[in-house]
């Protein structure tokens, strides 16, 4: 399978059993879906501001059970910010900042039990388990 669209850079990606999930590699970055099944096509598109403000980068994104949480970078703050989102209408459930000082080569992600999320700071050796209310427990 090679998916090319005219003038767009891939980035990050992640995939349902149904579902390829793609960012754009621009600020403002898009998120552009595409249905697997029976054959690969094009879904659908978001863009900024939808996606991210115009000054954010999405640097990461994850698909778990109908959800997807993204890492976005704010270039000009030089900020990051977790947001957990509907994968079917990009509604966001809820948006976390993280620490000021972290660069985003010093963190990692992943969901952990249903709509739960792992958030892992390399740099201080810190666990930050978000749950699927918007609550932070520290490990």
């Amino acid at each position: 399978m090679s998916i090319v669209l005219q003038d767009k850079h891939f980035f990050s990606c992640s995939c349902s059993s149904t579902s390829l999930f793609l960012t754009t590699d621009t600020v403002g970055s898009s998120i552009i879906e595409f249905c697997l099944l029976p054959t690969v096509e094009l879904s659908r598109q978001w863009k900024s501001p939808d996606t991210c403000t115009k000054d954010e980068y999405i640097n990461r994104i994850r698909y778990s059970h109908e959800t997807l949480g993204l890492v976005i970078q704010n270039l000009t703050k030089n900020t990051l910010k977790i947001e957990l989102r509907c994968s079917k209408t990009l509604d966001r459930f809820w948006s976390i900042p993280l620490n000021s000082g972290l660069k985003l080569t010093q963190c990692e992600y992943c969901a952990f039990n249903d709509c739960q999320w792992l958030f892992i700071d390399k740099i201080s050796s810190s666990i930050l388990h978000i749950t699927n209310d918007e609550k932070i427990k520290r490990t």
